[in-house]
């Protein structure tokens, strides 16, 4: 585990190289900077692939590069394209689920990582509901505007992994539905119209 924890760390230091270079190169728009960012993006590509070794790193892997597409919505689409690019590359390995060794590939953990999100049922949506007494506000306010730009910041990723063709037609179809309800007496909510109209703007 120690070891799977340290080669998370490196790859972490890895893509936030790359994204660093790309932005500044992309900024520039210098071709010798642009060519060495994509020199870069090979090399990550490279030791990605080739350090993960076990479910644990690919999960961690996995969950790096979510965690930056969420919260870095300007960088989405390289983050995207890097998920594209390595998804089929990477082995699948066993995993236990509800007591049966299942098997989890890069793309599975990515949609399964985005769909929790989406319903909320990650762990900082259950932080948020447990802090409810009046000495948490302060906490729970900084927590709910965390939570509402992973909200966001996830309905881009999954958006640009449809443009890429790793997400289907009938998973954004459900996704839209979700955000804009199912009662045509129903008028949704100022945040998921907000939601919806930012997810059909990506993906059109």
């Amino acid at each position: 585990m120690k070891d799977a924890k340290l080669v998370s760390f490196r790859s972490a230091i890895l893509v936030q190289d790359w994204i660093t270079f790309k932005a500044w190169a992309s900024e520039e728009k210098n071709s010798m900077m642009n060519s060495l960012a994509e020199e870069k993006y090979s090399r990550l590509k490279s030791q990605l692939i080739n350090t993960c070794i076990t479910f644990e790193i690919l999960k961690d892997m996995v969950t790096i590069i979510f965690d930056k597409a969420v919260l870095e919505p300007t960088f989405c689409p390289m983050y995207a394209q890097l998920c594209y690019d390595m998804h089929d590359k990477l082995p699948s390995f066993p995993h236990a689920k509800h007591g049966k060794s299942e098997m989890f590939t890069f793309k599975r953990i990515l949609l399964n990582l985005c769909q929790t999100v989406f319903e909320g049922t990650d762990d900082l949506s259950e932080e948020i509901r447990k802090l409810n007494s009046p000495d948490h506000k302060d906490e729970r306010e900084d927590k709910e505007i965390l939570s509402n730009l992973r909200t966001l910041g996830n309905l881009r990723l999954v958006g640009e992994l449809f443009k890429l063709r790793m997400v289907t037609q009938s998973i954004v179809k459900r996704i839209i539905k979700e955000l804009l309800g199912d009662d045509k007496k129903m008028c949704p909510s100022k945040e998921k119209l907000e939601a919806a109209s930012h997810f059909l703007h990506i993906i059109h």
